[in-house]
């Protein structure tokens, strides 16, 4: 869920303040080292069911955050273990 502050100045600007987990209630926003910034850590989901979907539904649509947390605990639950890689830092 993501919850968002309007700021005037010479315009509007919409600023997102925190990014709640849909499944703890945790933020899934974390602070960037000795800055008052933070960004998301976590996963953004937003799926429709397709044409006679018989799970998720015909049309339905589903928009959801997970926290990094609830992420891995999905991720390691899955029967196929999914695959992992090790992305090179570009930092």
């Amino acid at each position: 869920m993501i919850q968002r502050i309007t700021e005037m100045a010479t315009e509007e600007k919409r600023t997102i303040v925190d990014i709640t987990c849909n499944n703890c209630g945790e933020s899934c926003m974390v602070e960037l080292g000795n800055t008052a910034m933070k960004d998301f850590c976590g996963l953004s989901v937003d799926i429709t069911g397709g044409y006679t979907s018989p799970a998720i539904g015909d049309g339905k649509n589903y928009r959801f955050d997970l926290c990094e947390k609830c992420l891995m605990n999905i991720i390691t639950q899955l029967k196929i273990p999914a695959e992992v890689n090790d992305i090179p830092n570009v930092y």
